[in-house]
């Protein structure tokens, strides 16, 4: 991302927020973040970086600037509660 995006290793990077709404609302309608993304995959795949046989996913922690006194409770229609 650092390459691609032309920074150095102690440049800041930008807040996710700001990758997310370039991508929801700016991006969307004319499909640059999938041209991307897929442009992205297939350099990685030309230089021998994915396969496509293995998945795996990222579980890191992201931790939230809230408390447990802040949550509050939300009422779900009994039709989407039940199964």
């Amino acid at each position: 991302m650092r390459w691609f995006c032309g920074l150095n290793v102690d440049d800041p990077v930008p807040d996710h927020s700001t990758l997310s709404r370039l991508k929801n609302e700016r991006w969307s309608q004319s499909g640059l973040f999938q041209r991307l993304f897929d442009e992205v995959v297939r350099q990685c795949a030309a230089a021998g970086l994915v396969s496509g046989r293995h998945v795996s996913a990222d579980g890191s922690e992201v931790r939230a600037n809230a408390s447990m006194k802040s949550l509050q409770p939300i009422d779900i229609p009994r039709q989407l509660a039940e199964p």
